[in-house]
């Protein structure tokens, strides 16, 4: 069995029964308010031309320094804000999406959500809220969801992870409007453990080598799109 199938099996058998384990409360998303303003005043300077694609989430998106080079030709507007969740994402979406009218965006969170102690119910809640607010605004918007990835610093939390991502991939399979990139998968070694080789010191964040993995995912699929 592949190691990802065999990581979500045991994750839901073992989840099926402790859903609500976990069942911490989101922060207040206003503690990035600096951020956005600076994102804001970056706007008055040059606004992104519309059609673009808005890659939004934690500091997976914001370390991503070769972004734009790894997924031309398409035009990526770069707005990830490290330390963010699904909540902070849905609460920001009026300022740092929706202005720019793009034709989809690139979303990762989750990561942090498990890491405070979010239950995985509560994430894909967020992202059902979140896809909700966009296609009301924009009703063609694409929406392709970043798995959330597995990380040495938190492998003791790889089933939240798995039972969230499969949650959050149930929405998307309903809607044709919406796509999993399975980043999750090539992430792991041959032990279905996180690779150790292809994250930062912190083994949290990614190196070049964890930003090829996700390029190698993500440019093939924005390329038949």
């Amino acid at each position: 069995m592949h190691p990802y199938r065999l990581i979500l099996f045991i994750t839901l058998v073992t989840l099926s029964f402790n859903l609500f384990a976990q069942d911490g409360e989101y922060g207040d998303p206003t503690r990035f308010e600096e951020a956005i303003l600076a994102f804001e005043a970056a706007d008055t300077e040059e606004f992104p031309e519309p059609g673009g694609i808005v890659a939004i989430g934690s500091s997976s998106i914001r370390m991503w320094k070769t972004i734009h080079e790894d997924l031309a030709p398409h035009t990526i507007i770069h707005r990830g804000f490290g330390g963010s969740n699904m909540n902070d994402a849905l609460h920001y979406l009026d300022r740092i999406v929706l202005p720019y009218k793009p034709k989809a965006i690139m979303l990762y969170e989750g990561d942090n959500d498990i890491g405070q102690g979010i239950a995985p119910y509560k994430i894909a809640d967020k992202f059902r809220e979140l896809t909700k607010k966009l296609h009301k605004a924009l009703p063609e918007c694409g929406v392709y969801f970043i798995a959330i990835k597995p990380s040495v610093r938190r492998a003791e939390m790889l089933a939240d992870m798995a039972l969230a991502n499969a949650l959050i991939r149930n929405q998307i399979d309903a809607d044709d409007r919406m796509h999993y990139l399975d980043i999750f998968t090539p992430m792991l070694n041959e032990k279905a453990e996180p690779e150790p080789s292809i994250f930062i010191e912190d083994m949290l964040h990614m190196n070049e080598a964890g930003y090829a993995i996700w390029k190698d995912v993500i440019a093939p699929f924005l390329n038949k799109q």
